[in-house]
């Protein structure tokens, strides 16, 4: 039961979420009053902060002027920056999870002396709440440094682009019933 606690808390701890919006859902994205970056299908990148989005076209604020886009005209949409809170809590979590299981089995007189006197149970409870509190401070600092070093970007828009070519798509197919071949054309 307690190890599957710990791989709960430990995929949940480690669990990164993606997410993109892909196709025609340009209207349905949120103005997010972030940094965004939009990649123009000429490849330019533009950054600047979301002011106005519809169906046809997007605004951003840059240098206190304003740039619309067409819809046409955009193949990406990415959001800027990471804040440093997921970091901060995933080092916390880990160092004081690791500090609470080095302080319940440390010695009672601490690391340097042997041990003169038996442990009762709130003497470890006391080295696991100041270890697990040390090592969880400095479990934040470490995971927001770590964090500060990735700034981020996370997709939000793609466009889906049809050339004006044909083409043929044939993968194999592996199913319980049996194989085959995928055959998928596009005109």
């Amino acid at each position: 039961m307690i190890l599957r606690c710990l791989a709960l808390i430990g995929s949940v701890l480690a669990s990164t979420t993606a997410s993109a919006q892909t196709g025609q859902d340009f209207g349905a994205l949120a103005a997010t009053r972030t940094a965004i970056e939009v990649v123009a299908d000429t490849g330019k990148a533009t950054t600047g902060r979301l002011l106005r989005i519809d169906a046809d076209s997007l605004t951003l604020a840059r240098d206190h002027h304003e740039i619309t886009f067409d819809r046409k005209h955009v193949a990406k949409i990415y959001q800027r920056g990471d804040s440093l809170k997921n970091g901060m809590l995933i080092g916390l979590g880990v160092g004081a999870a690791w500090g609470i299981a080095a302080g319940a089995t440390a010695e009672c007189d601490g690391f340097f002396g042997a041990p003169s006197r038996p442990c009762v149970a709130s003497t470890k409870q006391i080295l696991a709440g100041i270890w697990g509190g040390t090592m969880g401070a400095l479990g934040l600092g470490v995971g927001a440094g770590i964090d500060a070093l990735f700034s981020g970007r996370r997709l939000l828009y793609e466009s889906v682009r049809h050339d004006d070519a044909a083409s043929i798509f044939i993968a194999p197919r592996v199913l319980s019933s049996g194989t085959g071949l995928l055959v998928t054309v596009a005109w």
